[in-house]
């Protein structure tokens, strides 16, 4: 599982403006969306800026992230991430899953 948006995104918005954010916006989920299907990744849920994408493999989730990472300082952008490696139950086929209780000791 991959959490993913851009570090400092509600300044930069802030001193881009709306119109100047949207477009840099639509550029960064083009990039994401881009790397996510190279790797394998499903888009789970998007929100603002953020991402949250399932893969079949940890190693695929980490190959997308610093392949994003590199991507998106060509559009001036950093990102944050998180990926979880554990094994994941799905709650619900639309986009929510949550750590495996059989993984617990």
């Amino acid at each position: 599982m991959l959490f993913l948006d851009i570090g400092g995104s509600t300044e930069l918005a802030s001193e881009l403006g709306d119109r100047r954010w949207r477009e840099l916006l639509t550029r960064f989920r083009r990039a994401v969306r881009a790397r996510l299907k190279r790797h394998g990744g499903r888009e789970q849920d998007t929100v603002g800026d953020g991402f949250f994408a399932a893969f079949a493999h940890s190693a695929e989730a980490i190959r997308a992230t610093v392949a994003i990472a590199g991507d998106v300082t060509e559009l001036g952008l950093a990102v944050r991430s998180g990926i979880h490696t554990g094994e994941c139950q799905v709650i619900d086929a639309s986009s929510a899953a949550s750590p495996s209780t059989s993984a617990r000791g």
